[in-house]
């Protein structure tokens, strides 16, 4: 039988070469994202070393005073606002958490979120007594979705209330916006 000429020679040589390719191609395949400025100062980048989440940009993480009786607070019987922030809706969601105690014994309280202007979730019954954050509720409000649309400002106000007692509803907050 004769023997038909194939390209480039030997088929073991053939395969060899069609296995370095493809192993090329799986080298490339597995780069990352790594977003740069007009600079080339690194802007967004995956962690490299564990290979998930971000290596950049750094985001900030909000403390939080341990001692209750300097927290903002109030005593009246209405929802007041006691923070409130201007954010741009950058993350499809939002995740708060609210630490929150009364300062005296018989004192209880409601706390509740508003974003653009609308209550976001239900209120939240603020129960513990203390003067450290160790003694405080811990409240999480959502993941929820942002209104608006991408990029546009958006109010968030923390509003509480005494519902009972005669001493102080304190709280703080932490805000997150995050992936849907």
């Amino acid at each position: 039988m004769p023997t038909i000429p194939r390209p480039g020679g030997d088929p073991l040589d053939e395969i060899r070469k069609l296995q370095q390719r493809v192993a090329e191609l799986e080298r490339r395949s597995n780069t990352q994202l790594i977003t740069k400025d007009a600079g080339g100062a690194t802007l967004v980048a995956p962690d490299k070393l564990t290979g998930r989440g971000l290596a950049r940009p750094y985001i900030p993480t909000p403390m939080i005073p341990t001692d209750v009786p300097e927290w903002p607070g109030t005593q009246q019987t209405t929802f007041t606002g006691k923070w409130v922030q201007s954010i741009y809706h950058q993350h499809p969601k939002i995740t708060l958490v609210v630490y929150a105690a009364a300062d005296t014994a018989g004192t209880t309280g409601e706390i509740r979120v508003l974003i653009g202007g609308a209550v976001f979730s239900d209120a939240a019954q603020v129960t513990a007594v203390g003067n450290t954050i160790y003694q405080a509720n811990a409240f999480l409000f959502g993941p929820g979705l942002w209104p608006g649309n991408h990029m546009a400002p958006v109010t968030v106000e923390i509003q509480a209330r005494r519902t009972a007692g005669t001493g102080w509803v304190r709280l703080w907050p932490a805000l997150w916006g995050v992936e849907a």
